[in-house]
Formats: C-alpha cells, structure tokens, sequence
C-alpha cells in the first residue's frame, strides 16, 4: 500500500512538472510570440529609418547639385562682370590718353600763340619806341 502511495504521490508529481512544463512551454511561446512581434517591429522601424536615410540622401545631392549649379552661376557672373570692368577701364584709358594727347596739343597751340603774342609785343613796343625816337628827331 505504501507503494502505491508512493506510486500515486509519484505520478501527482509528475502530472505537476508536466503541468509546469505545459505552462512554461505557453509561457515560452508567449514570450517567442512577443520577440517576433518586437522583431516584426523592429524591421519595420529599420525600413522605415533606411527610407528615410534614402531620402535625405536623395535631398542632399539634390542640395548638392543646386549648390554646385548657383556656385557655377555665381563664378560666371563674377568673371562677366570682370571682363566687364577691365574693357571699361581700358575704354577710360584710352579715352585719357587721347584727351591727354589733345590737351598736350592744346597747350603747344597755346604756347605758340603766346610766344607770337608775347614776340608781338616786344616787336610792337621795339617798333613803337623807335617810332618815337623817330618822331623826336622830327620835333
């Protein structure tokens, strides 16, 4: 009798463990449940993230182009306005130079006229003085 007790208690037990195992194999399964939901999840954010990453990539040379475009633009306009200032500066060069040519010739225009005027008047006053001389001898 004592033995099947022992049998009985024994097979009890054992109805428990297997009732544990049952619970912690649903328990197991629970947890495996969440882990591949939690991974399902997970892949999904790591998608989604990667199209973003995509994106901004996308946007970046995008932003990269445009950049490179303005900059290509802006050297363009810089070197226009160059060109345009150094063929300015010669038209100005030229137009002094030929101003100072005029002006040079100008002042040797002038410059003979007073040298005539001012021979002139010494003439002028010689020939006046000695017409006065010649006058005084007349007198």
């Amino acid at each position: 009798m004592a033995e099947d007790y022992d049998q009985k208690i024994e097979i009890e037990l054992l109805k428990k463990d297997v009732e544990l195992l049952s619970k912690l194999y649903g328990k197991f399964d629970e947890t495996i449940n969440k882990m591949q939901t939690v991974a399902s999840d997970i892949s999904r954010i790591v998608y989604l993230q990667e199209q973003k990453f995509s994106n901004q990539e996308k946007i970046n040379k995008d932003i990269e182009h445009n950049l490179e475009a303005h900059r290509k633009e802006h050297n363009k306009d810089i070197t226009d306005l160059h060109e345009r200032i150094t063929s300015t500066e010669r038209i100005i060069l030229s137009e002094i130079h030929e101003l100072r040519n005029e002006l040079t010739t100008k002042m040797g225009d002038i410059n003979k006229w007073r040298y005539m005027v001012v021979g002139g008047a010494i003439l002028g006053t010689f020939v006046l003085s000695k017409v006065i001389d010649i006058a005084k001898i007349f007198h």
